[in-house]
């Protein structure tokens, strides 16, 4: 159960990433920076410090534009998990439900609608964070959570009427469960959010069957 004594703040970009992104129109020589402070503290001996840095270089790998995506997302894995090496839930709740969070949609950036592992880990990622926030705790970050969990299971889907397809839909309608007229931007973003992964997903059916029609001609 949650503890409202312990309920985080509702803001879920840590202040000095969003001043990074704001000031730097160099993404990589901030990142470069960001690597060099890094290595400068001690994990040992300025634990916070370090640790609060090792997520910030973990948020920028995850939206890095430059370099293979999978790459980006897998360094930016080994920074959230390096950090929870530090971040416990009982002293510092926000920062441990922020690297849950973020694992679970790194995890999910990386996977293929194959590799089952991947979406197991994910969905653990995700349901750790869940455990700690509520509707009413945390609504940006729990309805977020909700919509990336119904993309992961879109993912997996075989049919209309497998398990997969089954809870994608039940964390679709938990995402979608908020007064549109409260929250209008947070609706809009989400349904932006979710469309642009239902193209994505017909685009790739559209390239996989291009693909197999190609593969026919040849063995043809």
């Amino acid at each position: 159960m949650n503890d409202p004594s312990q309920e985080p703040p509702r803001n879920d970009t840590p202040p000095r990433i969003a001043r990074t992104s704001r000031n730097s129109s160099d993404f990589e020589r901030s990142l470069a920076e960001l690597s060099d402070a890094r290595r400068g503290v001690s994990a040992e001996e300025h634990r916070e410090e370090w640790a609060e840095l090792t997520f910030e270089l973990a948020h920028m790998y995850s939206v890095r534009k430059l370099g293979a995506k999978s790459e980006n997302l897998n360094v930016a894995i080994q920074c959230y998990d390096e950090a929870l090496t530090v971040y416990e839930p009982q002293c510092h709740p926000k920062e441990w439900i922020l690297c849950h969070s973020n694992l679970g949609r790194a995890y999910l950036g990386l996977s293929d609608g194959r590799d089952r592992l991947l979406k197991e880990i994910s969905f653990a990622h995700y349901q750790a964070a869940l455990a700690l926030i509520s509707k009413e705790s945390w609504p940006e970050l729990w309805h977020r959570v909700q919509l990336e969990l119904a993309v992961l299971f879109r993912k997996y889907m075989q049919s209309p009427h497998d398990e997969d397809a089954r809870l994608s839909d039940e964390h679709y309608q938990l995402a979608f469960d908020l007064d549109r007229d409260q929250r209008p931007e947070l609706y809009d973003s989400m349904r932006k959010t979710y469309d642009l992964h239902l193209r994505l997903f017909e685009l790739q059916a559209e390239l996989e069957s291009v693909r197999k029609e190609r593969t026919c001609i040849v063995e043809e």
